[in-house]
């Protein structure tokens, strides 16, 4: 899972680095500026478009496989029960899916801070490594008869969703867990330093 991760990990380092990110700065004149976010606003709204068109078309099971092409769980040849090169040519579907959608919300995105959107992201490690527990309870309290229809499904989880990362990255919960998650190295590595002097 961590190597199928990986490239989303190194094209956002690579992007800081270069500072791309400045290529989503608003422009000052008012037409550029709409131009700007409504390339973004078509790009967004494609890629929502058709993975609601996904759900709605769908199976309940396709619509569980398609949500694990997206968080990468399994093999390629055990999530797409086709050969490898197939695979790898759906999988790299899926990541451009990802980034289009990433990339078309940043040019929507002001370039001030916003107090929820700014916050989460900001507190995204948070986000990633205690989301699991939700999701785990989830599955263990929730029982399939629970959404009948598979786009009510969808709704309900992006609601879910929502209230996971807002109980996630409540001030409370940022305080408790911070000295957990954000691990101050510096006194072991100083205490390397004066062992090998």
């Amino acid at each position: 899972k961590l190597i199928m991760f990986y490239p989303y990990f190194l094209l956002g380092n690579y992007l800081s680095e270069h500072e791309f990110i400045r290529i989503f700065e608003m422009p000052k004149n008012f037409k550029r500026r709409m131009n700007v976010r409504l390339i973004g606003g078509i790009t967004f709204a494609a890629v929502m478009g058709f993975l609601l068109f996904e759900a709605w078309r769908d199976t309940p099971k396709e619509i569980v496989d398609f949500a694990n092409a997206f968080k990468h769980r399994f093999p390629y040849v055990e999530q797409y029960d086709s050969d490898a090169l197939v695979g790898v040519l759906k999988h790299s579907v899926i990541y451009l899916l990802s980034i289009a959608a990433s990339l078309g919300f940043m040019m929507l995105i002001p370039m001030r801070r916003l107090p929820l959107i700014t916050r989460a992201g900001e507190l995204s490690l948070y986000v990633y490594l205690l989301h699991v527990f939700f999701v785990m309870a989830w599955r263990q309290y929730v029982t399939d008869a629970f959404v009948p229809q598979a786009w009510l499904a969808l709704l309900i989880m992006i609601g879910v969703a929502l209230l996971i990362v807002g109980i996630i990255i409540h001030p409370l919960v940022v305080r408790v867990l911070r000295p957990l998650i954000e691990i101050d190295i510096r006194p072991i590595v100083e205490k390397q330093e004066d062992l090998s002097k």
